[in-house]
């Protein structure tokens, strides 16, 4: 019983975490890949949107002629 009162809180506080994470739109591989800042593919720093570059680079995997005009 002891034990019960113990591990149920914290089996609820893990699942409660576990729920509460958003999955990340980014990939960290990328930007250490191409030694380029998250903007040089997306709108913004926080947004998952992509720009010119970002929809070339999709296509491609390089950034090789993706180069803005």
């Amino acid at each position: 019983m002891t034990l019960l009162r113990h591990v149920l809180p914290v089996a609820i506080l893990a699942a409660g975490l576990l729920v509460s994470l958003r999955p990340g739109y980014g990939n960290v591989k990328y930007n250490k890949l191409e030694k380029r800042p998250c903007v040089t593919c997306h709108t913004s720093i926080k947004g998952k949107e992509l720009n010119t570059v970002g929809k070339c680079y999709k296509d491609k995997l390089t950034l090789n002629g993706c180069e803005p005009k």
